[in-house]
């Protein structure tokens, strides 16, 4: 797992603009420094956020980070895996995460593709963990994760 930024200070305001105020010159900004980072890949993906939570902010923003960083790296952008219902992470400690973390279910066959997952902010893990679970179970060959932030 890499992450572009530590999830503190001004970090943490230029992610949250983004969940919080759809602040899109943000995406760009973060979408060109993972592009950076990305390894040879033949896919990029993210982990879905729940429904609930996209319908309330009107995005999913995992989503439109992915594809501007499979835009800007000239690779193929695309929803491969389904959230499937449970808990939500927030306000949960790393270990109640990692246990009970979400579920992610894939698409399609992925047979020996390289994949990168990418998320919006890493706290914990649990969620690139599902992801990449999910994605070598459906055949990735090598599944990379991606992150604008992570705590430290």
């Amino acid at each position: 797992m890499a992450a572009l930024l530590a999830y503190e200070d001004g970090a943490r305001r230029l992610v949250l603009g983004v969940k919080a105020r759809h602040e899109r010159a943000a995406v760009a900004w973060l979408a060109d420094g993972l592009a950076l980072l990305l390894p040879t890949v033949d896919l990029v993906t993210w982990a879905p956020s729940t429904r609930g939570r996209a319908a309330r902010g009107g995005v999913d923003h995992a989503r439109l980070l992915a594809l501007a960083v499979a835009e800007r790296a000239g690779v193929r952008g695309h929803a491969t895996l389904r959230r499937l219902p449970g808990p939500a992470q927030h306000g949960r400690t790393r270990a109640d995460r990692l246990e009970h973390g979400p579920s992610f279910a894939p698409r399609y066959d992925l047979a020996g593709l390289r994949v990168a997952v990418i998320d919006d902010v890493v706290t914990t893990g649990a969620t690139l963990v599902a992801a990449g679970r999910a994605l070598r179970a459906a055949g990735a060959g090598r599944v990379h994760g991606l992150a604008a932030a992570a705590t430290l």
